[in-house]
Order: structure tokens, then C-alpha cells, then sequence
């Protein structure tokens, strides 16, 4: 996951004035050419760390190397860095993180517990290191979710969604939920970015160890004032979902954070669209937005208005610039809607029995397009995301798309 990855290398990629080089030498440890072969590149490995001694790529590469060839000890690898470093966190958490170099990845329990002791390790040099107490709260909470949780995936032959409960029968860690419940407390008041995350595990083991009125946060995430999608917006909680033990809430909101929510989100300030979510919109008004972020064309943004007598479409479609990766220089435009267009959407619209489909609905292919289509009315918000939008949704999404006086080839609808 990208914010975990985040977290980790913001510890070892500490550039000097030999950045240059130390970045060439990166990229040439990862770029395999045709006449060469995986592991035949320790040399640039080496020296790599003897430029940057904790280098997170070559100490991946050397620990990987070892691993796959079984050619020398990782354990003795690590070692040996510990020693050169006594008063660092990073080689305890580069450890930590690599753990499943030094044991097969099959063996829940080595990886688990000498991953714990070497985290443990870290805090000991430095008791509020933030990666080294978010990772205990993860490796804590992973190991009582495991027994628990169900996977959802999408089954394209019986296109439905199917249930399956975890396989493993018990967790490692005798006392993984107070254990996972600690850390995720202290990494809450560290990492007051991420409370959004934290707040659903933390809900979810306060009541499964019968501490909800004793809870150690008082602050209710979801009632903030979010301009677009909330973190949690398409995780597709339910009623009852703090009591709710089959969900991994550490990975489901972490990733709707950084994916379902984060990329629309990005997309939507970068087309400096307005807010809907929690913003007041007076009584007759009524709102829906279209946004279309395809893999291979240009993202796609279309809202239509009624404020009292008047009703305008608004488009906008992106074109990345240069050098960046979410803005985007765009063309849009916008004019006057008829009644009568106005009735024909609404009749679609009230076909798709909007208001009954999940916020989210997940498919396992990553490539594609985000259909993602929201309504704002004085009763509230609805949105709904999928990558493969029923024929109804997709109706109301392409009326909205002919309106405009944007022209896509029907081979670019996907």
C-alpha cells in the first residue's frame, strides 16, 4: 500500500550531495537488460550502500538476492548492519519490513513474532518513531482480523459477489486485540493525518473487547466537513459495521483513502470542481455530477444544475500537463438545459434505483475506467463508484456525456 511504502522509506531515502549518483545507481539496480540476469548486479548493490550505507533499494536487492539464491544469510546481512548502526532505528525496521527475506513467507508465526522484536527494538532507540508503532498496530491487528475476516471479490461467471471466510484458524498472538488496540491508541494521537483511518479499527476492537464506553477518542470522523469523497466514503460500512468483525478495516479504509476516494478526489480539486458532500445547498436545488476517470484517455467531469427555474450542464475534460501528475490543463464549457432534457435524465435517473446500490461496487480488474456518479439534494448525498456500471447507471451517465458538446469515439466508452 502506498501510504504503508510511504511511511517506511521516508527513513532511507536521505539523499547527500551524491543524490545524482546514488539515484542513477538505483534505477540501474532495477532495470534488467537482455543480457543479464537477476542477481548479477550485487556490485552496483554494494556500492550503492557504501554511498548511502541504509539505501532501502540495495539493501532490498542484496536481502532478495540472498533470499531467492540462498547464496548467503540474510540474517547475518542484517546483523552485521545492526552492528555498523547501534544507535539507528532504520536497520530494525528495514528488518522488520523485510522480515519474510529471513523466513519463508508461509511461516506465519517466525515472520510475525521477529518482526514484533525487531519493532520493539526500534522503539527502544526511539519510543515515539511513528513507523515502527503504526507497524505494531498493524502486525497486532492483521493477526486478529486473520481468523475472522471474509474476502469479497466480484465473480465474473456468476456475476455476483462471493463470500469467503479466512482460512486460518487461529491468530498468532494470544492477546492480538489489546495488543493491536495499544498501538493503534498511540499511533491516534501521533498521527492526527490519518485519525480518518485509524478511527474504524480502532471502533471495531473497542467493541469487540467490550470498550466502547471507555474509549480513549472522542472525536467523531465522520462527522467532518469533507469536501468530496471521506476516506471511508466507499468502503461501503454498514449499520452495525463497528461490530462488524469480518471487515480488515486497516486495509479497507487505508485503501479507499489512497484509491477509491484519494485518485477522485485529486481529480475533482485538480478540476477545481465544487464541493457537494457536506456542502448546504438550498431546498429546490438539486445536483448530479458524472465524473469519468478512464486508464487510457482523458478524465471526464459533467454536472448538471436545477436551482429554482434555471438548469445548467457544466463539463470539463482533463488533459495532464508535464511534470505533473494530477493537474491538469483543461478544456470545458457549459449551457442552458430544457425542460424537457431535464425530465428525460430524471426518468433514467429514477430507473437506476440510485439510492439502493452500494457507494462502492469492487471489481478485480485494475484497469478501465471509474464511473462515479453522485446526486446532491437538501436530504443529503449519494455517490456511487464501479468499474463496471449496470446498464441503467451507465444510461444516465452517457445521457449526461451527449449533452455536452464533447464528441468520444463509441471504441473509447469503457
Amino acid at each position: 500500500m502506498k501510504k504503508v511504502f510511504t511511511m517506511f522509506l521516508g527513513f532511507f531515502l536521505v539523499f547527500s550531495v551524491n543524490s545524482q549518483s546514488i539515484e542513477k545507481l538505483q534505477n540501474e539496480l532495477w532495470t534488467l537488460r537482455d543480457h543479464e540476469v537477476e542477481g548479477g548486479k550485487m556490485d552496483k548493490a554494494f556500492k550503492l550502500l557504501r554511498k548511502d550505507p541504509l539505501n532501502y533499494s540495495a539493501i532490498l536487492y542484496i536481502t532478495s538476492t540472498y533470499n531467492d539464491r540462498n547464496i548467503d544469510s540474510v540474517s547475518s546481512f542484517f546483523d552485521d548492519l545492526i552492528k555498523k548502526h547501534p544507535n539507528k532505528v532504520e536497520p530494525f525496521l528495514l528488518r522488520a519490513y523485510l522480515i519474510n527475506r529471513e523466513y519463508d513467507y508461509r511461516d506465519e508465526y517466525n515472520n510475525k513474532t521477529w518482526k514484533i522484536k525487531y519493532l520493539h527494538d526500534a522503539l527502544t532507540i526511539d519510543s515515539l518513531n511513528k513507523s515502527a508503532i503504526y507497524h505494531l498496530a498493524k502486525t497486532y491487528y492483521d493477526d486478529f482480523i486473520a481468523p475472522l475476516k471474509v474476502f469479497r471479490h466480484y465473480s465474473i461467471s456468476k456475476d455476483s459477489i462471493i463470500s469467503t471466510p479466512s482460512t486460518k484458524e487461529k491468530s498468532t498472538f494470544e492477546f492480538a486485540a489489546d495488543s493491536a488496540l495499544k498501538y493503534l491508541y498511540k499511533i491516534w494521537d501521533l498521527d492526527i493525518q490519518d485519525q480518518d483511518v485509524y478511527y474504524f479499527p480502532i471502533r471495531q476492537l473497542e467493541c469487540y473487547l467490550n470498550r466502547k464506553d471507555n474509549s480513549l477518542i472522542g472525536a467523531d470522523i465522520l462527522q467532518n466537513d469533507y469536501c468530496y469523497f471521506p476516506s471511508w466514503y466507499f468502503a461501503n460500512l454498514s449499520k452495525n459495521w463497528e461490530c462488524d468483525f469480518t471487515i480488515d478495516y486497516l486495509y479497507e479504509i487505508e485503501s479507499s483513502k489512497e484509491y477509491l476516494a484519494g485518485w477522485p478526489n485529486e481529480q475533482l480539486a485538480a478540476f477545481q470542481e465544487p464541493c457537494l458532500y457536506s456542502t448546504p445547498i438550498h431546498q429546490s436545488d438539486t445536483i448530479f455530477r458524472f465524473t469519468w476517470l478512464r486508464s487510457f484517455d482523458f478524465p471526464i467531469c459533467i454536472r448538471l444544475e436545477k436551482k429554482e427555474e434555471r438548469i445548467d450542464l457544466f463539463w470539463k475534460v482533463g488533459q495532464r500537463q508535464k511534470k505533473k501528475k494530477t493537474q491538469y490543463l483543461f478544456t470545458d464549457g457549459e449551457k442552458a438545459i430544457s425542460e424537457n432534457e431535464w425530465i428525460n435524465f430524471l426518468l433514467l435517473f429514477n430507473h437506476s434505483d440510485f439510492y439502493l446500490l452500494p457507494n462502492n461496487f469492487k471489481y478485480s480488474f485494475p484497469d478501465g475506467a471509474s464511473w462515479i456518479l453522485e446526486n446532491k439534494t437538501i436530504k443529503g448525498f449519494k455517490a456511487h463508484r464501479t468499474k463496471k456500471p449496470d446498464e441503467n447507471i451507465k444510461a444516465c451517465c452517457l445521457f449526461l456525456l451527449k449533452l455536452t458538446d464533447i464528441k468520444i469515439d463509441e471504441n473509447r466508452i469503457y
